[in-house]
């Protein structure tokens, strides 16, 4: 096979995964295509694995084998790049694999849509062992996003603020790239470093012009005790986090200026929440010197810092809440006490409490405001509220309090039989019977918004006005903050 012929190259990092690295490289040279280019970076592996990949190597006439000394996962996937020939590029972590007949599936959109510059596709998870944490939740909504993704071609910037943060995956295993794009643009991997990933996938997705969602498990991703992501926090763990924080902030504020509202906000977020992540990972960590307390400093003073700018009557749902978060860590963190006097002394107030109250003031303020907006002029009217979980029950807490409580309320589900059953004292109406003369439905949900409501259009009548109660926000509403704030003032 000649380079020219080459449609993909499969990059492989290895790293001491003798276990697991004959698995994975039989489900690639398995796979029904001729057009494969099979790059194995070995990262300096100590065990057997070098000799597994030598045997792949000398009996595929596609497999090419580079051993290289150890220098960390984005290292190795940028040796790879750099020698790779394809058209197209896909990563693969060598504990993990791929299912039968991938390569098909991804070559039909390929063939189909030549414009695109990323292919994002999903996963199976498997555990592997009882002693991982298992999430099942999350599995499913960050995995598995059939019915979550519509299955048109996206430009890169919509497929962000359409999926982020609700299902959008940072694996870079997850997705298919076509190599001139990730070469025109300069992207490779931060290196030396964990969680590469996030700022990599962050800046292919706001970099290409087309892209498209698969609805198909490619990939198989392990959760194993000795990996990148289940490993023990350590020095090496909190380190990391804090350069990803720094290195994607610098990103998002050189690029600002390229980005409608809504988009630059959810890529605010994601680099907000790498610097909760952060503080996360340093409240687990037990080892402390002089250098993470660097490292906290000019994370939480560069977070504290960017949202002071802003007038507080200004700042979104989501920057209260890291500005809460923050306080919350600090209040627990004694080691950063001169920094915690310094925001007392700029805010003028007394105590982390006291400042932790002033947020979450603010914060309720903010949502309250939204569902009165939403909810005041609908007092005498018929209104649905879709969803029967939590977000209902406190959407109805709320507005008792705020005395807007529709006169004539019900509760909808996608599922449950009409008039069997009670919710905090309403009817429940399946979504196909919600009656004609209603005059709002109000969809509750977060997680399940986009799904709910197609499925409300499906099935109301069209003169009903469908509401979503998240429009434009980007973060679930905190209710436990509102029951905090009422209380107090109460």
């Amino acid at each position: 096979m000649g380079q020219d012929e080459v449609t993909f190259s499969i990059v492989i990092p290895v790293y001491n995964v003798e276990q697991y690295i004959e698995e994975c490289l039989e489900s690639v040279v398995s796979q029904r295509n001729a057009e494969l280019e099979i790059i194995i970076v070995d990262d300096g592996s100590t065990d057997h694995s070098s000799q597994i990949c030598i045997q792949y190597m000398t009996l595929n006439s596609n497999v090419k084998y580079i051993k290289q000394q150890n220098a960390g996962l984005g290292a190795a996937r940028n040796t790879g790049l750099s020698q790779a020939h394809g058209e197209y590029i896909i990563f693969l972590d060598s504990d993990d694999y791929w299912n039968e007949n991938s390569i098909i599936k991804i070559s039909n959109v390929i063939k189909n849509f030549p414009c695109l510059d990323i292919v994002y596709f999903d996963s199976d998870v498997i555990y592997d062992n009882n002693e991982i944490k298992n999430n099942k939740d999350y599995d499913l909504r960050m995995y598995y996003r059939k019915d979550k993704i519509e299955l048109r071609i996206y430009q890169g910037v919509d497929f962000f603020n359409e999926t982020y943060p609700k299902c959008f995956n940072v694996s870079a295993c997850m997705a298919v790239y076509r190599r001139k794009f990730l070469i025109e643009h300069g992207i490779v991997f931060s290196e030396n470093i964990l969680y590469e990933d996030n700022l990599f996938s962050l800046q292919t997705v706001l970099r290409a012009n087309y892209v498209k969602y698969l609805p198909e498990k490619i990939y198989v991703r392990r959760y194993r005790s000795a990996s990148i992501m289940t490993s023990k926090i350590d020095q090496e763990s909190v380190r990391s986090t804090a350069r990803i924080f720094h290195l994607t902030m610098n990103y998002s504020e050189n690029d600002k200026e390229h980005y409608e509202e809504i988009v630059f906000r959810k890529i605010n977020d994601f680099c907000l929440q790498l610097a909760y992540t952060f503080w996360q990972r340093c409240s687990i960590c037990k080892e402390n010197n002089t250098g993470i307390q660097h490292l906290k400093e000019s994370v939480y003073v560069r977070v504290y810092e960017l949202l002071n700018k802003k007038r507080k009557e200004n700042l979104r749902l989501e920057e209260w809440m890291i500005l809460i978060l923050l306080g919350q860590y600090l209040k627990d963190d004694a080691s950063m006490n001169h920094f915690t006097r310094y925001i007392l002394q700029k805010e003028k107030i007394d105590s982390i409490d006291t400042y932790i109250f002033k947020c979450k003031n603010g914060y309720c303020t903010m949502v309250e405001d939204k569902i009165w907006k939403i909810f005041s002029s609908y007092r005498n009217k018929k209104v649905g509220i879709y969803g029967k979980g939590n977000h209902s029950k406190q959407l109805l807490h709320t507005l008792r309090y705020l005395n807007i409580m529709p006169i004539n309320s019900f509760i909808i589900d996608s599922n449950e039989e009409s008039g069997i059953q009670k919710f905090d004292g309403l009817s429940v109406l399946n979504v196909k019977d919600v009656p004609e003369d209603t005059d709002m439905v109000i969809i509750s949900s977060f997680l399940y918004e986009h799904e709910m409501y197609h499925t409300a259009l499906k099935y109301l009548s069209k003169r009903i006005k469908v509401e979503k109660i998240y429009k434009n926000e980007i973060r679930e509403i905190c209710w436990e903050w509102l029951n905090d704030v009422r209380g107090e003032k109460d």
